[in-house]
């Protein structure tokens, strides 16, 4: 396709394939039980995520197995924050719920998806906000969820890994649920990488791009029951060492491409 339009053609098909699913999954959570509701969107969303990585041309390299963790209650996943695609991937890879912040609920599309999904959203600057979040937080682990967040809050443009907020891993220290660590690292062309810029200059990027490569780590999962310091610690540490590894990995993909 030519280059000038690679980004309106995926736009367009990026809305055409929300909308299809999203009503799709609707129309099926309607002749199910209740409790099916969760389950039948799940495999709808994955679905989601799944094309809108191929819709993006998203190359996914990966090292670890992402249900070494699953199907023995709650767990949480923890990543660095690089790129909007970190949604997609790490939704890909995990399911379950994701924590965003508040304004992604009132975006066209993307927002009904995201409150179909059983996105906890947030306010970081409000208080109340935050402590509704982490119930909302602990509710779903204690009920066997898989909720992933970015504990740096915001993304960044290299591989350094900040300061993570704390508030959802005082809910798995107290539960003891294992927290997943998991390392993200980009192509160097940098077309993924969200820094200074606005959301539409950012999409604009990936969407005109001729695709992305990015290398994934899963780390093993992490226990420190009722010490929420010390798992904040170790998981900082963890997904620090999955990061410089990713980025490893990433460089050896573009030297044999070269």
């Amino acid at each position: 396709m030519p280059a000038p339009l690679r980004g309106p053609a995926r736009v367009a098909a990026f809305a055409t394939v929300t909308a299809a699913l999203l009503g799709a999954a609707r129309a099926h959570q309607a002749v199910v039980a209740e409790e099916r509701r969760r389950p039948v969107f799940a495999r709808y969303q994955h679905a989601w995520y799944r094309a809108l990585l191929d819709l993006f041309g998203v190359r996914v390299a990966l090292a670890g197995d992402p249900e070494a963790s699953a199907g023995r209650g709650g767990r949480l996943i923890v990543a660095n924050h690089r790129s909007t695609l970190d949604i997609a991937v790490v939704g890909w890879l995990f399911g379950g719920r994701l924590l965003s912040r508040a304004d992604v609920a009132r975006w066209p599309l993307l927002g009904a998806a995201a409150r179909a999904a059983g996105t906890i959203f947030v306010e970081r600057e409000r208080r109340s906000s935050g402590a509704r979040a982490l119930r909302t937080i602990r509710e779903a682990l204690r009920d066997g969820a898989t909720i992933a967040l970015f504990p740096e809050g915001t993304t960044h443009v290299d591989d350094h890994v900040r300061e993570f907020r704390r508030g959802a891993f005082s809910a798995a220290a107290d539960l003891g649920v294992p927290v997943v660590p998991v390392g993200l690292a980009y192509d160097s062309s940098g077309r993924a990488v969200f820094g200074d810029e606005s959301f539409p200059t950012h999409a604009a990027r990936l969407a005109g791009g001729p695709g992305v490569t990015v290398a994934v780590r899963i780390g093993d999962p992490i226990r420190v029951e009722g010490k929420s310091a010390a798992l904040v610690a170790a998981a900082h540490a963890a997904v620090q060492l999955l990061v410089h590894a990713a980025r490893r990995d990433c460089d050896a993909l573009e030297e044999r491409a070269a």
